[in-house]
């Protein structure tokens, strides 16, 4: 019904306006755009004063089919468009003309995007529509309202309230707002934050260069570098390490693959929540997507973060333990500063580009929308973030959203040495507090979505910012996996210590696989009917789910470790042992400290809709997987590496100095990459 009332009042609109058709053709008179474009300014019009005089110039050049203004109008969005039956209601234009316009000195293209309301009875058909719609449209669309987007170019000279004053005597009502407006004149100039990334980045992209060139120069004349340090930000020191690959006792080598495919399902997952912010043709057929079964694998791709927090639990404990049973003395100051030092260099960085020069690096439709917000998050909270503290400090305004895994996850280290102390000194009494604890956050997890009434899964909120907030953010309501991991941490190491070998009846380990399998398929799939309108809410239900859901998966995915070390699953085994992955598991951290702003960049320049369906995704994802994969290269050979090395002379140096040796808290074996989101 919505759609047949919506077509209705575009056609009518466009039989006001049909002068446009002729613009093609610069040799016919535009003389029927007049009942479009003279209207708007009359004695009555609020419009500035230089805005007005270049639109009257603009009407005029039309009508005399200069050049310039057929641009300007051809730069504008056309509707009606095919697919608007199928929620095809964003109409983009042409951004590149439109702001490349230049008329002798005076005149310039802006192109803005205005919301496009529509009007609409059924309440059914309004809330299905307005879900679908893209968050800026939502945006600049009055409450409650409906809205498609629709591409305006007119004049510099004129702001967001000129394009709203020009178009309010239209059948159709556009709003504007600046922030979605884009000239020449408006793109942002380098300033000192610029220019100070920039130097950063250029001193150490030259410190490289000469560190290559050093070792190099020594391989070649065959003389050993004067010292470790000068070859630190050596391409070719650190290159090699990243592909070099090992095989020991020490290793837990099945990690490697789980950590590259969890890194894989977060980028997909991004990639189809990124992509459903842009404009897209087919967008009605989105709630067909929504509901079908087969697509919860993308839309349960949040579990793969519990499975990191396993892993980071697991090797907490595991390293711990290892480092203290060779001798090793645990010194505090040293553990949390190994943290810091390994996670924080790469960080910065990130951190320092997001606030500064980030802005620059791309153009499009939405690119202010989308990026600007991600570098003012940055320029703001910029401490939260180098503090891990931004899921409690500012949840709603994070810098690089994806970086909350790392304030929870350096949360639940800093208390660490509480559980892992007693779990060395009273194993029983460790284990016994680690399990309590566990059960504590599943407690609270429970109490927090019966409180907030939150859905189980995520995607079924109609608050999502609640729910993130209140539930997904934090460490308390997130500890159990980690605390899970703890105990698997300290089962594999009993295990490997005692050297003892764990046999499994072939029956009762068939079963276990079957029931973990069935565990980490009822994660994923349980709740889609969640999703569907005639679902109706059960809190106790919802509350229940979001307590067992990821203790479950973690559960699931300590099985799968446990059997893969214990020779109980040898084909998994032995293809999450591929040196491929060990290979892609030291980029892992990069790749995800830059996939989400890589995914952003390269969306938010698209100038026109796209269409939406699985193969399509898949297509994007594996670009996404290729660009993210080789900004995780640059940034772990520039940041990363450099840093671990330095790190290794450090405390390498005074091997014999037993109060710096002594204080080692994770053997060489296991400091690959063990805090990894």
């Amino acid at each position: 019904m919505w759609l047949t009332k919506v077509l209705i009042v575009l056609l009518c609109y466009t039989s006001c306006s049909y002068g446009h058709r002729n613009k093609f053709d610069v040799n016919v008179p535009v003389t029927n755009s007049q009942s479009v474009l003279q209207p708007q300014i009359n004695s009555a019009s609020k419009i500035s004063k230089t805005c007005e005089v270049h639109i009257r110039k603009y009407e005029a050049g039309i009508l005399k089919n200069e050049t310039w203004a057929l641009q300007m109008f051809d730069s504008s969005a056309n509707f009606p468009s095919s697919g608007i039956l199928n929620g095809n209601i964003i109409y983009l234009g042409d951004f590149d003309t439109c702001i490349n316009i230049k008329q002798e000195a005076e005149i310039s293209g802006k192109y803005c995007l205005g919301s496009l309301p529509l009007s609409m009875n059924d309440r059914e058909d309004k809330s299905k529509l307005r879900n679908l719609q893209t968050p800026e449209a939502r945006m600049v669309a009055p409450d409650g309202a409906v809205s498609g987007m629709f591409a305006v170019c007119l004049p510099d000279s004129c702001s967001a309230e000129d394009f709203q004053e020009y178009y309010k005597n239209k059948i159709m009502k556009l709003n504007f707002f600046e922030n979605l407006c884009t000239s020449k004149s408006t793109n942002p100039e380098l300033d000192a934050g610029d220019i100070t990334t920039i130097s950063i980045i250029s001193v150490i992209l030259y410190i490289m260069l000469m560190s290559t060139g050093y070792e190099a120069l020594t391989s070649y004349i065959k003389i050993k570098p004067a010292h470790p340090f000068l070859t630190a930000f050596s391409l070719i020191t650190n290159t090699k390490k990243l592909l070099q690959t090992t095989s020991n006792s020490g290793q837990i080598s099945c990690l490697h693959g789980i950590r590259v495919i969890s890194m894989m399902w977060i980028i997909l997952g991004h990639r189809y929540t990124i992509s459903s912010m842009m404009p897209i043709v087919n967008s009605a057929s989105m709630l067909e997507w929504f509901l079908n079964k087969e697509n919860m694998i993308v839309m349960g791709a949040t579990v793969s973060v519990d499975t990191f927090f396993l892993l980071g639990g697991l090797l907490v404990s595991y390293g711990f333990l290892v480092a203290t049973s060779k001798g090793f003395k645990f010194n505090i100051f040293i553990y949390y500063f190994h943290r810091f030092l390994r996670l924080t260099p790469l960080l910065a960085i990130l951190v320092l580009i997001h606030a500064t020069v980030l802005k620059h690096l791309g153009s499009g439709p939405l690119w202010n929308y989308f990026i600007t917000g991600l570098s003012r998050s940055c320029e703001t909270y910029w401490w939260s973030s180098l503090l891990y503290i931004q899921n409690y400090v500012n949840p709603e305004e994070m810098c690089m959203a994806q970086t909350w895994y790392l304030s929870a996850d350096t949360q639940l280290f800093l208390l660490s040495p509480l559980i892992l102390l007693p779990l060395k000194r009273w194993p029983k009494v460790g284990l016994a507090l680690t399990g309590f604890l566990a059960v504590c956050s599943i407690i609270t997890s429970f109490t927090v979505g019966w409180i907030e009434e939150l859905y189980g899964f995520m995607a079924a909120n109609k608050n999502m910012e609640d729910y993130m907030k209140h539930y997904y953010f934090q460490p308390h309501t997130r500890a159990a996996p980690w605390l899970m991991g703890i105990i698997l941490g300290y089962i594999i190491f009993d295990i490997k210590q005692k050297g003892s070998k764990i046999s499994i009846n072939t029956f009762i380990n068939i079963l276990l696989w079957l029931v973990s399998l069935a565990i980490l398929l009822a994660c994923v799939f349980t709740a889609q009917n969640t999703l569907e309108g005639t679902y109706v809410y059960d809190k106790f239900a919802n509350a229940v789910y979001i307590a067992l859901m990821r203790p479950g998966w973690a559960l699931a995915v300590s099985w799968i470790i446990f059997a893969c070390i214990t020779g109980h699953g040898d084909p998994i085994n032995w293809f999450l042992s591929l040196p491929v992955f060990q290979v892609l598991s030291k980029l892992t951290y990069s790749m995800y400290l830059i996939h989400y702003t890589m995914l952003f960049i390269m969306s938010a320049q698209t100038r026109s809709s796209t269409y939406f369906n699985n193969l399509q995704m898949m297509y994007v994802f594996w670009g996404d997987f290729a660009f993210t994969l080789g900004g995780a290269v640059i940034f772990t050979l520039a940041f990363e590496s450099p840093i671990l090395m330095i790190e290794k002379v450090i405390f390498g140096k005074k091997e014999k100095s037993p109060p710096l040796r002594d204080q080692v808290t994770v053997p060489e074996e296991c400091q690959k990459k063990i805090e990894i989101p």
